[in-house]
C-alpha cells in the first residue's frame, strides 16, 4: 500500500453530511471545546446507501457507511470539527475501520477571516496493518489575476 490519500476536506465532507438527500440522522449530545471555542456536538449517521464515503484499493471502491460526531460553533454556527467512522464495509474488501477526522478554523487571508481545514487524518486498517494519513493545512495566500481587453 502505496499511502492513504483523503479528498473532500473543503466542502464535500460537509455536503455529505448535510445535504438533504444524504438524510442524515443528527441527535443532540451536548456541549464541547474544540479549538477555543463553544460548540453544539451532534451525532450523524448516514447508512450506505446514502454515503459518499469511498475507499478504494486495487482498482475495488467500496463505499462505507458512517456514524460520527459534528461540532457546531455556538456563536457562528459555523462547523468546527467532524469525527467519523465508516460502517457497513464487505469483510472481503481489503480496508476495514475506517475512522476520520477534519478540524477548521478561522485563518486569515488576504486580510479576511476564513474558515478552512487545518487539520485531517484518516486511519485505515489492512490486515493486522494500521495505515494512517494525517494532513496539516497553512499557509494559505490568495492568489489573485486581472486581466484587461483593449480595443
Amino acid at each position: 500500500m502505496q499511502g492513504v490519500l483523503t479528498r473532500g476536506e473543503f466542502g464535500a465532507m460537509l455536503k455529505s453530511i448535510f445535504r438533504p438527500e444524504v438524510s442524515a440522522r443528527y441527535k443532540w449530545t451536548g456541549r464541547a471545546m474544540t479549538g477555543g471555542v463553544l460548540c453544539e456536538v451532534l451525532d450523524v449517521d448516514v447508512p450506505v446507501e446514502k454515503s459518499n464515503f469511498v475507499l478504494t484499493f486495487n482498482l475495488r471502491q467500496e463505499v462505507a457507511g458512517f456514524h460520527g460526531r459534528v461540532f457546531i460553533e455556538e456563536e457562528s454556527g459555523l462547523v468546527r470539527r467532524i469525527m467519523l467512522q465508516g460502517t457497513g464495509l464487505p469483510k472481503d474488501f481489503a480496508l476495514q475501520s475506517p475512522t476520520f477526522s477534519l478540524e477548521y478554523g478561522m485563518v486569515r487571508v488576504a486580510g479576511e477571516d476564513r474558515l478552512l481545514p487545518l487539520r485531517s487524518v484518516l486511519q485505515v486498517r489492512q490486515g493486522r496493518q494500521i495505515v494512517r494519513n494525517e494532513t496539516l493545512f497553512r499557509d494559505y495566500r490568495k492568489f489573485d489575476a486581472s486581466s484587461e481587453i483593449k480595443f
